[in-house]
């Protein structure tokens, strides 16, 4: 989403969030309209992307319609054409031990249900040695986007709480992770990889 304030010294100044880190992006107007190429400023990201804006969003941004909390105009731009490059990001189960090895899990495009063991209620990745994880936990769709992948990941009815990011995720919710991204389901420590 895109929005135009104007600054003291009347120059537009524009906001759009990053579609990777979803934090928001300030940048002056470029004067015109067009594709502006912009990079989040912020460390741990650091993404480029595009932002379409129109005359009309700057016209207005110069005439002073804008409110201090300014309005929605478009949102950044994504690749939508192409075929992915690269592979499938695959499902890491992080050790727990220093004895114990990591364990890597395929993920293929559509949904990957996640869960405990259980050949009566199977999941399409079954986590052996925790049984504190959910029978059908969590799902993962794998989405071609462009010229790359999305992971959409989905808490099912889980009866144990799912953490992405330290923050706990309720039931039914549905977040995009990234790659190295971790989740804890149960006991078990996960994240998506391309290694």
């Amino acid at each position: 989403m895109v929005k135009i304030a104007m600054e003291e010294n009347k120059k537009p100044v524009i906001a759009t969030k990053c579609p990777k880190c979803g934090r928001v992006v300030k940048f002056y107007s470029p004067g015109q309209g067009g594709l502006v190429k912009v990079k989040c400023p912020h460390l741990e990201c650091g993404q480029t992307f595009g932002v379409k804006i129109t005359e009309k969003q700057i016209r207005m941004g110069m005439d002073g319609n804008s409110e201090k909390s300014s309005h929605p105009a478009t949102d950044p731009i994504i690749p939508t054409n192409g075929t992915p490059s690269g592979v499938v990001a695959r499902l890491l189960q992080k050790k727990r031990h220093f004895y114990n090895k990591d364990k890597y899990y395929g993920l293929q495009l559509g949904s990957n249900t996640i869960g405990m063991y259980d050949s009566s209620s199977p999941s399409d990745i079954m986590i052996e040695g925790d049984r504190t994880i959910s029978h059908r936990s969590v799902t993962i769709l794998v989405e071609a986007v462009g010229h790359s992948y999305k992971y959409l990941l989905t808490v099912n009815r889980s009866k144990n709480p799912v953490y992405l990011s330290g923050k706990m995720i309720p039931v039914g919710t549905s977040v995009y992770i990234q790659l190295d991204q971790e989740f804890i389901l149960g006991k078990t420590h996960f994240c998506l990889t391309n290694k």
